[in-house]
């Protein structure tokens, strides 16, 4: 009886924590710019503009053209403490995004959405060898806007609604190797290297399903 229940509770485990997957398949084109300084000392700042388009999601007539519709705008400051040469503390005070989705994943109708993030950071970085390895512990806290129909163009003064339902955090974990190569040991002028990253992510809160 009791082996029963347990296959039961489990059973019932099982399919309450289950959920559908839907995948979707984009091609994209990504840019960003990076423009750097210091402030003093160990204090530097930073900014970053990035600039994204992408195919039809799922479209197979149109998926291979990265550059068919507008994906994202990106402007994020930062400010970072490089406490010694393995650990740097960062914070991006508020940083802006504009999402831009298609006709055919709104029905018929492409749209915009705002949205506000505040990002505490944490980058570990140690060599082992020649090979670099960069660690990035990274916080989102994150305000979404309304989501409204496009206009065209950049469309920044639209969808400027936040409601507390688009309150959600996430959490990211980032890892990096660079390996320098041939009698390179580290990266310097003319060196050819191989870079390879991942990145993990974990959305938190109670607006998150």
């Amino acid at each position: 009886m009791k082996k029963t229940l347990l296959l039961l509770a489990l059973l019932i485990s099982i399919n309450l924590f289950s959920q559908q997957r839907y995948y979707y398949n984009r091609n994209s084109f990504w840019t960003e710019t990076v423009v750097n300084g210091v402030i003093k000392n160990k204090w530097k700042w930073q900014f970053d503009y990035q600039y994204r388009r992408a195919s039809e999601q799922s479209d197979l007539s149109t998926k291979s053209n990265p550059f068919l519709n507008p994906s994202q705008h990106v402007y994020r400051p930062w400010v970072h403490y490089q406490m010694n040469e393995n650990v740097r503390l960062s914070l991006s005070p508020l940083g802006f995004w504009e999402t831009y989705s298609s006709a055919l994943e709104n029905k018929g109708i492409a749209k915009i959405q705002p949205e506000f993030r505040v990002c505490p950071q944490v980058t570990l970085s140690n060599k082992i060898g020649k090979v670099s390895i960069d660690q990035r512990y990274r916080v989102e806290f994150r305000a979404f806007g309304n989501k409204v129909d496009y206009n065209g163009g950049l469309g920044y003064s639209q969808g400027m609604d936040f409601p507390s339902t688009g309150h959600k955090g996430r959490a990211r974990y980032f890892v990096r190797a660079t390996i320098p190569l041939g009698k390179h040991q580290k990266l310097e002028d003319n060196t050819f290297y191989i870079v390879t990253w991942n990145e993990a992510f974990i959305s938190f809160g109670k607006n998150v399903a």
